[in-house]
C-alpha cells in the first residue's frame, strides 16, 4: 500500500495508547466496535486488517486476525496474531466472552426462541418456497415426490435416483420425510429399502461375488422344491458345496429370505 493511504489510515487512530497499551481506532465502527477502513473506492474491510497488512504484507488464505487485548477497536500490531474462525471462538471461549449455560440467551430469554407451532415453517407453511414454486432452481416438484414415495418398493433408491438425475441421499431424505415434509410420507419402511436398495459399497462387493441376490434365490428356491442336490448345484453356479450349504441355511446372504 503506498504511503497516501498509510497516512489517511493513522490519522483516524489515536496518538494515545490505553491502559493496555491498545492504540485505538476513532474512525467509523461497526456495531461490534471493530473500525472500518476504505483503501479504495471498491474495497473497504476492517482497520485491525489493514494495520496487520501495514506490518506483515497480505494475509494468506482464510485466516482472521484476531485480538489479544480482546479489544475489537484496538489496531496495535503487536494485540494481533493470525488465527482461524475456530481458533477465534476457542479464544473467546477460553477468556469467557461466550454465553452458555444459564448465561445462553435462549435460556435467558426461552420466549424469544421460536419452535413448535410458533416455528415459520410451521406457522407460514404457504410461505415457504418449495417445488416449482422455486423455478429452474429445483429438480422436483410435488408430484415427483409423490410418486417416489408411491413407487420406492418397486424400483428402490438406486433406480429412482437415475430416473429422477439426483442423488441417492436425496431419495433417501424424502423417503423418511426429511425433505419435503408438507407432503404425505406413504408406507416407507427402512428394513425392507436396505434389501431393495443395497448401499453403494455393498454393491460394488456384490459385483466381485459369482453370485448375485436373484441367482441365491433362486438356488434355494431350486433346493426347496427338490430333484437337485447341493453338489449339483455348485456345479451348476461354479462355486464350493460349502458355499451352497451356506446360502441354503442362511449363514450367508441372510438378508434374502431363506425360505422353508
Amino acid at each position: 500500500m503506498d504511503q497516501a493511504v498509510r497516512d489517511r489510515f493513522f490519522k483516524k487512530v489515536s496518538k494515545r495508547p490505553t491502559k493496555k497499551g491498545c492504540l485505538v481506532w476513532i474512525g467509523y465502527r461497526t456495531k461490534g466496535g471493530y473500525g472500518t477502513f476504505s483503501i479504495s473506492k471498491r474495497r473497504c474491510t476492517t482497520a485491525h486488517r489493514v494495520a496487520w497488512e501495514f506490518e506483515n504484507g497480505p494475509i494468506p488464505g482464510k485466516l482472521w486476525v484476531l485480538h489479544r487485548c480482546d479489544n475489537p477497536p484496538c489496531v496495535r500490531v503487536e494485540h494481533l496474531f493470525l488465527g482461524t474462525p475456530q481458533e477465534n471462538s476457542l479464544d473467546a471461549k477460553s477468556k469467557g466472552r461466550l454465553p452458555s449455560g444459564a448465561d445462553h440467551w435462549a435460556r435467558r430469554r426461552p420466549d424469544a426462541v421460536l419452535r413448535g407451532a410458533r416455528h415459520y415453517l410451521v406457522a407460514y407453511p404457504d410461505r415457504v418456497r418449495r417445488g416449482s414454486s422455486m423455478g429452474q432452481a429445483a429438480k422436483l416438484t410435488d408430484q415427483d415426490v409423490i410418486a417416489i414415495r408411491k413407487s420406492w418398493r418397486a424400483l428402490g433408491r438406486n433406480k429412482l435416483a437415475l430416473k429422477y438425475g439426483v442423488h441417492e441421499v436425496t431419495i433417501h431424505s424424502i423417503l423418511t420425510g426429511k425433505t419435503w415434509g408438507h407432503l404425505p410420507l406413504g408406507d416407507y419402511d427402512p428394513a425392507v429399502a436396505k434389501i431393495l436398495s443395497p448401499h453403494r459399497r455393498t454393491r460394488r462387493r456384490l459385483a466381485a461375488f459369482k453370485l448375485t441376490p436373484h441367482k441365491v434365490q433362486t438356488i434355494r428356491q431350486m433346493f426347496h422344491r427338490g430333484g437337485i442336490t447341493k453338489i449339483a448345484l455348485a456345479k451348476k453356479y461354479g462355486v464350493t458345496d460349502a458355499t451352497i450349504c451356506s446360502i441354503i441355511s442362511g449363514k450367508t446372504w441372510a438378508h434374502l429370505p431363506v425360505g422353508d
